[in-house]
């Protein structure tokens, strides 16, 4: 019976359905989602255990249990996971719950024994106060919890929020303070939704044109019969039917897809606005949208803004995923940068950008067509620039590539002291690394391509591969922890604003980490329940000792029994 409770909780809850109303009378219409699943799914044996007066497991208490027990499981497993070295680097950030609780999740970076990066969540926490004490307390906490070595711990990231990253007393200098090596990355995608938001409030025009274009998809999309009606013009015309798309703030990929959308179905719009200008009672607000989109300003600014954000496209997606690495993060910010200037270069954008300067210098205003630019150079300064700069170490065509010249390995060895890299065996390891990737024709290794290949010859290059597990580490956004709240968002919705926090935690833990929810031993769960429930180290799967105390609920004395004898559906 455990093996199937656990299962059929591991099943349900990895799915982030909703188990409520759990204590509802046996003889109700609606005895919550678990009892009507375990009755129809049970064999004839569990039902008439459930049936009986004791000994049913499926309480409350016993669910947090079992669930408990299933996540401990998982982050047991992610921690086991991490690679020798043992570095890591924590990821956080926080949100309000649908229960308006502060929410804090806690994730950490690390390279796993297959060489994979890997971002896992630990759980999430309630923060009844979000001051910078707490939160580094908080995450301190955390981090000696699971167990976790703070000398290993190589970096901090979080998002630009003053709490957060404050050089004097912000929670990355607390953390600092007790875990020197933690260097504080700021997280780079929320670096890039800065510079695109400073850059567009600075413009008015462009404001206004963004303020249209989300008014097109209210105004479209959230009213029934006007959407039926953009909808069925569509389909006259027998094209493809495509929808608008909001804005949000720090998704940019729907913004540069809504750009698409609206450019697409321009004729479309215009149709539908010009018919609902004639009847309806909303006759005003489409006069105005029709004439804001039919300017010749309009056409301008969405061809001059789809330009500038399909050269952005690909650095926000790629700033989100998992495996970036801090040089392939640097290298598409460098190249998104030329790509924006090398747009002045087209004749059309040469003749606003020079009436824009000539408008500007006159009005004593500053040059507004610059700002994006300058904004991905000012926040996308490093703090650590010295200590990014050992990649080069690992670059094929810089001239410190394997080279212990490199006046950044002495800075980066001293920073990370706690790995104990020696420095004196890096010597004969770097000229036998250039040499055996030469025999394997690796003309042009980038830095994957070095760690597998040195991986395989690890005993003789033990320091060099510190190195490399520690680069490849440093974190670069708190993309995993947004989708880790798109997942609460689920699973914690209005219906269950009363859960516990524990709980919470857990089943977070279990519905975003799914892959390794799917490795769970249920045989040994159930052991450890069986330890949790009859607080004996006697207990196993094979025999019980007849001096455990009596389980929560059970009003039967125990003799001579055996494990099997007590739970027969095992």
């Amino acid at each position: 019976m455990y093996t199937f409770c656990l299962r059929l909780l591991y099943s349900w809850e990895n799915k982030e359905y909703h188990f409520v109303d759990m204590m509802k009378k046996t003889n109700s219409s609606n005895k919550g989602n678990f009892i009507e699943l375990l009755e129809s799914f049970g064999d004839d044996k569990m039902i008439k255990k459930l049936q009986s007066r004791y000994g049913h497991y499926t309480s409350h208490d016993y669910q947090n249990d079992f669930i408990h027990i299933i996540a401990s499981s998982i982050k047991k497993n992610i921690l086991s996971s991490i690679n020798d070295v043992g570095a890591y680097a924590v990821l956080v950030d926080e949100t309000k719950d649908a229960s308006k609780k502060e929410q804090l999740s806690f994730l950490i970076r690390f390279v796993d024994k297959n060489l994979n990066i890997q971002e896992k969540t630990l759980g999430c926490y309630h923060m009844k106060r979000c001051d910078a004490q707490s939160l580094s307390d908080a995450i301190l906490k955390i981090i000696d919890e699971n167990k976790l070595d703070r000398k290993r711990c190589i970096a901090q990231c979080y998002d630009g929020a003053s709490v957060m990253s404050g050089a004097f007393s912000g929670v990355q200098t607390r953390i600092a303070n007790v875990i020197p090596q933690a260097i504080y990355v700021h997280c780079h995608a929320h670096r890039l939704n800065l510079c695109l938001v400073n850059s567009i409030q600075g413009v008015k025009a462009v404001v206004d044109f963004f303020d249209t274009v989300q008014g097109l998809y209210t105004f479209l999309m959230n009213g029934h019969t006007r959407y039926e009606q953009f909808i069925q013009i569509q389909k006259d015309k027998k094209i493809q039917v495509m929808h608008l798309e909001r804005l949000v703030d720090t998704r940019w990929a729907y913004w540069y897809s809504s750009l698409q959308k609206v450019k697409k179905r321009y004729s479309e719009i215009k149709e539908v606005l010009t018919i609902i200008t004639l009847e309806g009672d909303q006759t005003a607000r489409a006069s105005g949208l029709l004439e804001e989109i039919s300017s010749f300003k309009f056409i301008l600014i969405l061809n001059i803004m789809k330009k500038i954000l399909k050269s952005i496209n690909c650095l926000s997606n790629e700033l989100q995923s998992t495996s970036i690495i801090h040089s392939k993060a640097m290298d598409l910010v460098k190249s998104t940068k030329d790509d924006l200037h090398a747009l002045r270069n087209d004749e059309m954008y040469l003749k606003i950008s020079e009436k824009s300067r000539l408008f500007a210098s006159k009005n004593g205003l500053n040059n507004q067509e610059y700002q994006f630019e300058s904004q991905l150079e000012m926040r996308f300064s490093e703090k650590n620039k010295e200590l990014f700069k050992i990649f080069e170490i690992f670059d094929y065509s810089s001239p410190y590539y394997f080279n212990t010249k490199c006046p950044y390995l002495e800075v980066f060895i001293k920073h990370y002291k706690h790995f104990q890299i020696n420095i004196l065996n890096l010597s004969s390891e770097f000229n036998s690394a250039k040499s055996l990737l030469k025999n394997k024709d690796i003309l042009k290794p980038d830095l994957y391509s070095i760690m597998n290949t040195l991986t395989l010859h690890s005993g003789a290059f033990i320091e060099t591969i510190k190195i490399l597990h520690i680069i490849i580490t440093l974190p670069i956004s708190t993309a995993s922890n947004e989708r880790f709240f798109s997942s609460l968002k689920r699973l914690k919705s209005y219906i269950r604003t009363t859960m516990s926090d524990d709980r919470l935690s857990d089943l977070m833990v279990i519905a975003v980490e799914k892959e390794d929810a799917g490795k769970v031993n249920l045989n040994a769960a159930v052991d450890e329940f069986a330890q949790l429930k009859f607080a004996s180290p006697t207990v196993s799967s094979s025999h019980m000792s007849s001096s455990v105390p009596k389980p929560r609920g059970l009003n039967i004395t125990f003799q001579q029994l055996s494990f099997s004898d007590y739970c027969p559906y095992l």
